[in-house]
């Protein structure tokens, strides 16, 4: 089928191959077609894809590919590595609402976005038991803003649909308390900073006011000095320094010539 596109093995083309056939299983009328969906799935195979595809027996072949869910989750499990998971994971955890490059972003906007990537990894669909939808419901909850509890109960959104349209009617409701949450943030933030330098002055002001406290006491009002008063001794020999020197000269000092070397 030459609408369906191509998976190689690798990561790029399996999350297109995944989008893809989520969205032709969920919105097509033919419960025919959408039966045969498995089987289509597979006949874009190519290069590693389509070299594992081949060495399976034709049972397997046959029982993994009865509807979409069941190659889906059998491509998954078999042919992706472990890294694609922790990759998928990741980027759907580090989805925040209006991040850089969304600023306008709204609350039903940011649902839905984070829906698409919760879809890759825990696929929900149409003929999907109510516990299962539930759960979905939950899961993405988990990752909203956690003041959006106070506006929203997801006990009254059964589905994601409704989730999505509650998140719609209530808009207003939503990007006030982020503001109000936000302001009241900046406020303590403020508040904490203050009460810090009043408690433990920084740096600069600690080294201005300790050079102050020296200054004021500087100079000493008595300062002990190590000079020692020297008496004038009977002995004319003396060699008396130059100017005024605090230190008398040793009185053991030789006056005969240092010996010269050989």
């Amino acid at each position: 089928m030459s609408d369906f596109p191509k998976f190689d093995g690798s990561q790029k083309t399996f999350g297109a191959w995944l989008s893809k056939g989520d969205h032709w299983y969920c919105y097509s009328e033919a419960w025919r077609w959408r039966e045969s969906l498995g089987c289509i799935s597979t006949f874009n195979f190519k290069g590693l894809a389509a070299a594992w595809w081949a060495r399976l027996t034709y049972e397997q072949r046959t029982e993994e590919t009865q509807d979409w869910p069941t190659i889906r989750e059998f491509v998954c499990r078999e042919l992706m590595s472990i890294r694609w998971i922790e990759k998928e994971w990741q980027e759907f955890r580090v989805l925040w609402f209006r991040q850089h490059g969304h600023e306008e972003e709204t609350p039903a906007v940011f649902l839905a976005c984070k829906q698409l990537h919760q879809q890759r990894l825990l696929p929900i669909f149409l003929d999907a038991d109510p516990e299962q939808c539930a759960l979905e419901v939950g899961n993405l909850w988990l990752h909203m803003p956690m003041v959006w509890n106070a506006c929203i109960n997801i006990d009254e959104c059964p589905t994601l649909a409704m989730l999505i349209k509650l998140s719609m009617d209530r808009e207003e409701q939503l990007l006030a308390s982020l503001a109000t949450t936000s302001n009241s943030v900046a406020r303590l933030v403020r508040q904490e900073v203050q009460r810090l330098n009043a408690q433990n002055p920084g740096p600069c002001q600690q080294f201005s006011s300790h050079l102050a406290d020296i200054e004021e006491d500087y100079p000493p009002a008595e300062t002990p000095t190590l000079s020692v008063e020297s008496k004038s001794s009977g002995d004319k020999n003396l060699h008396k320094a130059p100017g005024k020197y605090p230190y008398p000269f040793a009185s053991n000092q030789s006056r005969n010539t240092p010996p010269q070397p050989c």
